[in-house]
């Protein structure tokens, strides 16, 4: 699956982009479908540079039939994210917590100025691979496989999409 989405966000870009980098346990609260996010390090490479790894909660409505078999933990994911303060530019990389292989993703996000605004754009490729979840039946895999994978697809996409909403509101409470 790929994911692309830009928004227009009213507010200089080296706001924007310090907001995201710096306060985004903040911001979660305005992201669809997420508990909290928690910031779990941050390094400093350079002036620069910096990787800052974040753990991110979603909530998320379980199908009775594969409640059994998702734990909490299934709906949380890592964060690795590389930033590049002289681009305005963050890579990172997704990974569950509950089961390494259970998607991939990659992506960045650009700030980029727009006149006294700020552009966002977000990319990123998300792979799924529901068959992978521990202690799912053989038998019931071929069934609970495509829920799985929808699941997850729910979890990532809103909340990769909607950062510029969510930026939105939470400048209001700012003002």
């Amino acid at each position: 699956m790929e994911l692309q989405h830009t928004d227009r966000i009213e507010a200089p870009v080296e706001q924007i982009y310090l907001l995201v980098r710096d306060q985004l346990p903040e911001i979660a609260k305005y992201l669809p479908s997420i508990q909290k996010i928690e910031t779990i390090s941050m390094r400093e490479i350079d002036a620069t540079h910096r990787e800052i790894e974040n753990r991110w909660y979603a909530q998320v409505e379980v199908p009775a039939l594969v409640q059994k078999f998702l734990p909490p933990e299934m709906f949380s994911w890592k964060d690795m994210a590389k930033w590049d303060d002289t681009t305005r530019c963050v890579t990172y990389k997704l990974a569950s917590f509950f089961a390494n292989d259970l998607f991939s993703a990659t992506g960045s996000n650009l700030f980029e100025a727009d006149g006294k605004a700020t552009r966002l754009t977000v990319t990123c490729h998300v792979e799924i691979h529901g068959d992978k979840v521990p202690g799912v039946p053989w038998l019931l895999a071929s069934k609970v496989t495509p829920m799985i994978e929808k699941m997850i697809e729910k979890m990532i996409e809103p909340n990769l999409t909607s950062l510029g909403k969510g930026l939105k509101a939470y400048l209001k409470t700012l003002r």
